[in-house]
């Protein structure tokens, strides 16, 4: 099965051009120009030689730029297993029903590590290489802060979403943290960054954490509290999987804030302008967020979809599974497998626009079609049957029915046990030996240095790539295997102008299972 990997999103914004800097796949051909506040430090965008757009360039005495394109980190996610149908539906991954989102005002201490609200733990501190962060409160109270969370709030209303500035007793929970400070201050990156979170390929990214630095919005022209709380909705979306789109009347837009923005009913390119195009998270050519969001975490359970006008109609579908009922064992075939046969009945006193069953398992929801090889289903009447060649465990499903009018329901969350052997342990990590450059080694300045690693796995490898340390940054270089197989390689020189002084080199890898390494880091002197 594919692996998943997760990208993260860090977003510049400027009170009349907005330009995103990605941490994964981002380009852009141009760039305009505004003014930075006074008291911020100014920007720094720099072009590569393929017309690539970096977060922000290195100081002249460092490193040479990685000429392999733009940056692109990812972070495997481990998943559970699925039969070869669910591992074709997108990327496998057991998520309850809606999502929980805790907007979090007060900050606290955060930790690196794979995302876990619940704990303060997030992914984003491990990509910067930051084992602990302590984040100031949001600068927003009283009437302001009750405003932000209200307009988050409306803005998620038509989905399964439930917005609160009350942190959750128990259970899973995506959290928001609204901090008054910069992205400098967090994270070490430019002042221009307005928010961070890690974004999940056509799934959600379950306990994420992400952060919004509310200062930046106070600014003159960015908005102010509905410059930081479409901040906040984007960032959620990122969370839910969403891409950027170029429609800018989305929330997943770089268009300045209006009040008219929200999660668009329409098909939109990905990428923040048509010179910085990305792919969409799905796979697909384009991306339609209203109903991406209601395949990831589903509609409002109250059935009132995203008001579609219709020509008055307001009375919501009728739509029920009518079998397996919740808490049945279906007992799978000799492979450990279960043929998954789900009816639902679906009607509207007008016309139906789409009937879809959601796969939890996978996050995706299924039209009544066979595009996928494994799903099948028919429609007679108002009996819609899918039939699911899926793995063994715990499923959970549910269906959700729109009409003409825009209006939506959705059924109750049917759960089933497919019974089966038992899975197949996870694979081991790749293995990790720096070879190039040694401990303490001295790099004359103007001199090339290789950076070399012997990097294994009992399963495909996906990234190899070489980080260099330098005064709270880094720069990554990806490399490629050599004519000797295991052996891998990314070469750079040191400008003549560095300062000399320590610096450290460590490889990372990571497998198409899911499973990523960080070797030994070591440490060499540049004189």
């Amino acid at each position: 099965m594919a692996g998943t990997l997760r990208a993260f999103e860090a977003h510049m914004r400027a009170p009349s051009f907005a330009v995103s800097v990605s941490i994964a796949i981002i380009t852009a051909s141009t760039i305009g120009c505004s003014t930075t506040p006074a008291d911020l430090p100014a920007l720094r965008p720099s072009h590569r030689g393929d017309d690539s757009l970096r977060e922000e360039a290195p100081p002249a005495d460092e490193l040479a730029l990685p000429s392999a394109g733009p940056t692109d980190i990812v972070v495997p996610v481990a998943v559970p297993e699925g039969s070869d149908a669910e591992n074709r539906m997108g990327f496998a991954g057991a998520l309850a029903t809606g999502t929980t989102v805790f907007l979090n005002r007060a900050g606290g201490t955060y930790y690196a590590g794979a995302d876990d609200s619940s704990r303060h733990v997030s992914s984003v501190l491990s990509y910067y290489g930051r084992p602990s962060v302590t984040v100031p409160p949001a600068g927003y109270a009283g009437a302001a802060w009750q405003e932000l969370v209200s307009c988050v709030q409306a803005l998620y209303a038509p989905y399964d979403v439930v917005v609160t500035d009350q942190k959750p007793a128990g259970g899973a929970y995506t959290e928001l943290v609204v901090t008054n400070t910069w992205a400098s201050s967090v994270l070490g990156i430019t002042n221009g960054v307005g928010g961070i979170a890690p974004i999940g390929p056509c799934r959600a990214v379950p306990q994420a954490v992400g952060f919004v630095f509310e200062g930046i919005y106070d600014q003159p022209g960015y908005g102010g509290v509905r410059g930081a709380c479409e901040a906040v909705a984007h960032e959620i979306g990122h969370t839910l999987s969403l891409s950027h789109e170029q429609l800018a009347s989305d929330l997943m837009s770089y268009a300045p804030a209006s009040p008219q923005k929200r999660f668009q009913d329409a098909p939109s390119a990905c990428g923040v302008s048509a010179q910085a195009p990305e792919a969409c998270s799905c796979g697909v050519a384009t991306q339609n967020s209203h109903r991406q969001l209601l395949s990831v975490v589903g509609p409002n359970t109250g059935g009132s979809g995203n008001a579609g006008g219709g020509g008055g109609d307001s009375t919501p579908p009728k739509v029920s599974i009518v079998s397996p009922s919740t808490g049945s064992t279906l007992t799978g075939n000799v492979t450990g497998n279960a043929d998954v046969v789900v009816v639902v009945e679906a009607s509207d006193e007008t016309n139906l626009a789409e009937v879809k069953l959601v796969w939890q398992y996978t996050q995706r929801a299924l039209a009544c079609d066979d595009s996928i090889e494994g799903v099948t289903c028919t429609q007679q009447g108002s009996r819609f049957t899918w039939r699911i060649f899926a793995g063994t465990g715990q499923r959970s499903f549910y269906a959700y029915a729109v009409d003409a009018g825009g209006n939506t329901t959705s059924t109750q969350v049917t759960t089933v046990v497919l019974d089966g052997p038992s899975a197949e342990p996870p694979n081991a990590p790749p293995a990790v030996t720096m070879q190039l450059p040694g401990p303490n080694q001295a790099f004359a300045r103007g001199g090339e240095i290789v950076f070399q690693a012997a990097v294994s796995d009992d399963d495909d490898l996906s990234d190899v790539r070489a980080v260099w340390f330098y005064e709270g940054s880094r720069l990554e270089y990806p490399m490629v295997e050599t004519t000797t197989p295991g052996v891998y390689q990314a070469r750079t020189t040191v400008s003549a102008n560095a300062t000399p002084g320590w610096r450290s080199v460590e490889v990372q890898a990571a497998d198409t299972k899911a499973q990523r390494t960080i070797g030994t880091r070591v440490n060499v002197y540049v004189q």
